[in-house]
């Protein structure tokens, strides 16, 4: 991946990822892109180069994306659709952090007690 990429860590890490004939960055891949930079500058190597912009996938991380999820880290999972089906594995309910400890403490009372 690393020499069809002519050495950019994120076309690198984006080709392991999502496979070596793609060449679109999702919204996934530059997350990806993200922590891996961060994981590199963690163990003190310095990472160059621009961030790539994503062509597609923002549906998961955006508020106004296909399936009406909150952006990344503003909401709790507290639903997910286990249906097979394009929405397979999808978080079909968010909750702010307060509101998913108050499920998550209502569901132990319930069910585990």
């Amino acid at each position: 991946a690393n020499r069809l990429a002519a050495g950019d860590l994120c076309t690198t890490v984006m080709k392991y990822r999502a496979g070596h004939y793609e060449s679109r960055f999702s919204a996934l891949s530059v997350r990806y892109c993200q922590r891996a930079r961060a994981i590199l500058a963690r163990e003190g190597i310095e990472v160059t180069g621009p961030l790539p912009v994503a062509t597609f996938g923002f549906s998961a991380f955006s508020p106004g994306g296909e399936g009406g999820a909150p952006a990344q880290g503003k909401g709790v999972c507290v639903r997910r659709v286990f249906v097979p089906g394009p929405r397979y594995m999808k978080c079909a309910d968010y909750r702010s952090a307060g509101q998913a400890r108050q499920i998550k403490a209502l569901r132990a009372e319930l069910f585990d007690g």
